[in-house]
């Protein structure tokens, strides 16, 4: 088993990012991809375990085929910063940047729909349906979740939290079970809350779960979600 990690680790001595892999069984540093511009923000698999997917702050955004050791795509169509990349089963790959844009990328990394945010709302987060129909998005504008099919990235439903709670909902996940999203949302209390999403059902819940922002949200495994928090916790 193979973990990446990436930051602003590099930056310093190298004028670049740079992603280091180590081996999970030993703890060995066992590869590295230098050069990154800017600090890393994202870094995602593909389902199949042959691509990486590298976004930074600068907008870039790299592809590396891990059969190859190449570049399988290396661009800079977002012009600010790469903020989320998800993988599909078929190797196409949506991004989210803070000029506003969420981009579908097919297999040879073209981008073949874009969709443009309203109201200047920055995408944050991005979460992907189980039937790989739909996508999520999360902003740092608000507690408003877009709803895009897939296909051709047209918006199909704006999700409104009710009750609605202050703070944004930054950070989204998408289960059997429905949509979870968090980030600053909270009660007048300040606690913290993870919102729900029944969309079968219509209904909705908040799990109060800290005193700080939680920061991002992923299942694990189909039944349980993870979360990490700003007071340094995970669930």
């Amino acid at each position: 088993d193979i973990a990446v990690v990436g930051g602003s680790t590099a930056l310093t001595w190298d004028s670049a990012g740079t992603v280091y892999s180590f081996d999970l069984n030993t703890g060995e540093l066992i590869g590295r991809i230098p050069g990154i511009p800017g600090v890393i923000n994202v870094l995602s698999y593909s389902k199949n375990g042959r691509y990486l997917a590298i976004g930074s702050s600068t907008g870039a955004l790299r592809v590396i085929d891990l059969q190859t050791k190449a570049n399988a795509t290396q661009n800079n169509d977002c012009p600010t910063a790469t903020t989320a990349a998800e993988f599909l089963t078929d190797d196409r790959l949506i991004t989210a940047c803070l000029d506003g844009k969420i981009r579908l990328y097919d297999q040879h990394f073209s981008v073949v729909a874009l969709f443009q945010l309203a109201n200047g709302h920055r995408p944050w987060r991005l979460a992907v349906s189980p039937d790989e129909s739909q996508v999520v998005v999360g902003t740092l504008d608000g507690s408003d979740l877009y709803l895009l099919k897939i296909a051709d990235l047209a918006q199909t439903k704006i999700l409104v939290p009710k009750p609605k709670n202050s703070g944004t909902l930054t950070s989204v996940a998408w289960g059997n079970s429905g949509i979870f999203a968090a980030g600053t949302y909270g009660d007048n209390s300040g606690e913290k809350l993870i919102h729900h999403w029944n969309l079968e059902t219509g209904q909705q819940r908040d799990f109060p779960i800290s005193k700080d922002s939680i920061t991002d949200l992923i299942f694990t495994k189909p039944q349980e979600l993870a979360f990490a928090t700003a007071e340094a916790s995970i669930g």
